[in-house]
Order: structure tokens, then sequence, then C-alpha cells
């Protein structure tokens, strides 16, 4: 019995040298691992779509403020913004640095047990709890990502929202002194 003791305690020792001597590099991997594979079961990509969508109406809103002409054409370029919206936020581009960034912020707020038990109970009720955490995930993306949005969702946005504007210009829904484009 004496023997079985030792050898177990001698086991729980080397297991503990072993967990400690792990490079902290491996370590850091093993938990972005953990915050990706929680980041890909626990995406609402809706959430996202909406909040990206709002950001661009604010900009657009206020443009149309600095030309009050373009009041009367509100519901064209809205239209025309919300298709532009469409077609840049699914871009491939625009949805990896949205998930790499997600992945940055789980890192953060969890260590890799929390991390692996929140992916766990992810479809529990205490999963649904975190779950009601993505608005709050969205906007921490949003301010972690304002530069990368000014370079490329803005860009992108406003390059397909501008051809949209040229295309009601010659559909004559809106006249060219009241067209605005986004910058």
């Amino acid at each position: 019995m004496l023997k079985i003791k030792f050898i177990l305690l001698s086991l729980f020792t080397t297991l503990l040298i072993l967990d400690q001597s792990l490079p902290a590099n491996a370590q850091e991997d093993m938990r972005m691992k953990a915050a990706q594979e929680l980041e890909k079961e626990t995406f609402d990509v809706d959430s996202y779509y909406h909040s990206f969508g709002y950001v661009a109406i604010v900009k657009l809103k206020k443009e149309m403020n600095k030309n009050p002409a373009t009041a009367k054409y509100e519901k064209p370029l809205f239209r025309a913004l919300v298709g532009a919206v469409e077609e840049v936020f699914f871009d491939d581009e625009i949805l990896s640095r949205i998930e790499r960034v997600r992945c940055e912020i789980l890192f953060d707020e969890f260590n890799e047990e929390e991390l692996k038990e929140l992916l766990v109970f992810a479809k529990t009720p205490v999963g649904k709890k975190f779950m009601a955490r993505q608005a709050d995930f969205v906007h921490k993306t949003e301010d972690k990502m304002v530069s990368e949005l000014d370079s490329i969702f803005s860009n992108k946005l406003n390059e397909k929202f501008n051809h949209k504007i040229e295309q009601l210009i010659k559909e004559g829904i809106i006249s060219k002194n009241s067209a605005i484009k986004l910058e």
C-alpha cells in the first residue's frame, strides 16, 4: 500500500513539474486554440451585421446633415447603403478580421480552462448566459477595429455605396447636385 502511495505521489509530482515546465508560448497557443474554438461556436453573424450596419447608417446620416439637399433622397440613399453594407460585410476579409479580433478578446477575457468550459457548455443554460454578452463583444470588436474599419471596411463600403449613388444618378432617382459620397 505504501508503495502505491509513493508511485501515485511521484506521478502527481512529475505531472505538476511537466505542467509548469510547458513553455509559455505553448500554453498561450493552447489558450488561443480554445478561444478560436469558442469563437466559432458562439459567433452571431447577425449581431455583427446589424452593428456594422448601424455604424454605416450613422456615418451616412452625418454626411446627409452636411448637405440638406439630400434629405429628399433619404430612402434611395439608405437603400443603397444597406445594399453596400450587405455586399461588404460578408466579404471573407472582413469576416476573417472580425473572427481574429473576437479570438483576441476571448483570449484576453478568459483563461484556457474557462475557454474550454465555455465551449463545453455553450449550448447549456449557462452557455446561453454567456451568449447574452455577445453585444458586449460586438462593441469591443468595434473599438479594437476602428483603425481597420477605416482602412478596409469603410473603403470597401465607400466604393460600393458610391457606385450605387452613381446608379441612382444615372436612373434619374437623385440629382448629381444632391448626391453625397461617403468619405
